[in-house]
């Protein structure tokens, strides 16, 4: 099946993209899709945009290619490539293996930021739970303080990061491991 300058929605998922085609692998019978370029797609617990993206049934992979940006909640990651797996439907895991880059919103101007060579996101219940970076990790923070203020800004720099979403905005329990020069 293909479709040229349309729009897809099934049950409470949208998509658009200007050519969308479907077809089965003759090898295995695998569903594949694929949409491209200038694809949108919008679904309860995530939504995106990119160049190009394909899905494989086989192992429930959106791939997305080309400028790919993923928003959950208040939470923007963008990369060269972004790879969303689904478990029964719900988003399990979206890694960015070349570049990842995300911000959350957390003030009226401000963002938590986080940056490194390869980003691997969980999500429990479509919303995302922890996240891990490696290689040339950089970090900008706002903590809020008791009282619900902003005023400091933590800036670092890691070879790797464990960020945790679990208790609402990013949690400073990150785990930060320095490497320090030989002496």
């Amino acid at each position: 099946t293909r479709l040229v300058g349309s729009e897809m929605c099934i049950r409470d998922r949208y998509m658009h993209g200007d050519t969308i085609r479907s077809y089965v692998l003759h090898d295995d019978s695998t569903h594949v899709m694929t949409a491209y370029p200038r694809v949108r797609f919008w679904r309860v617990d995530i939504q995106g945009l990119c160049d190009s993206l394909s899905f494989m049934e086989r192992d429930s992979t959106l791939y997305m290619h080309r400028h790919p940006i993923v928003w959950n909640e208040a939470r923007q990651i963008f990369g060269n490539v972004i790879y969303v797996h689904f478990n029964d439907s719900t988003v399990d895991w979206a890694k960015l293996p070349e570049f990842g880059f995300t911000a959350e919103h957390v003030g009226e101007e401000f963002y938590n930021q986080l940056s490194g060579k390869e980003m691997l996101a969980t999500f429990v219940d479509g919303n995302m739970r922890r996240l891990d970076v490696s290689g040339n990790v950089e970090v900008v923070l706002l903590p809020e303080e008791s009282d619900s203020t902003i005023n400091k800004i933590v800036n670092s720099e890691s070879s790797f990061l464990t960020a945790d979403f679990s208790a609402g905005p990013m949690q400073v329990e990150l785990s930060l491991i320095h490497i320090s020069e030989p002496t």
